[in-house]
């Protein structure tokens, strides 16, 4: 399984990866802090989940473009909001919204 977290907070991207890694502890974790590193993580590997920040790079919009790009790869995509209910009005379908708080307990289900 390979997992993709995006986020431009280096204290979330770590938190987010502690939860990914109890979860699924032999998977591998790739780390990006902007739209232009996830993206090309997107383009080099098999994406499973990909855990999008909704405000990434301090744009209060959906990052759409990373988006479809996790899409297109077929992986899972969760975009991610300290605000649950920004996380819902950003996600677009086929997406999930996670409040950061929960994704520990969203990996384990």
């Amino acid at each position: 399984m390979r997992i993709l977290i995006v986020d431009d907070s280096a204290d979330d991207r770590a938190i987010i990866r502690r939860a990914a890694r109890a979860a699924f502890p032999s998977a591998e974790i790739v780390t990006a802090s902007t739209r232009a590193e996830g993206i090309c993580a997107l383009v080099e590997g098999d994406t499973d989940l990909a855990l999008l920040d909704a405000r990434l790079d301090g744009d209060p919009t959906p990052s759409s473009e990373l988006v479809r790009c996790a899409r297109a790869h077929s992986a899972r995509v969760v975009v991610v909001s300290g605000d649950t209910l920004h996380a819902r009005a950003q996600a677009q379908p086929g997406c999930e919204a996670w409040n950061k708080a929960d994704v520990s307990e969203g990996l384990r289900a």
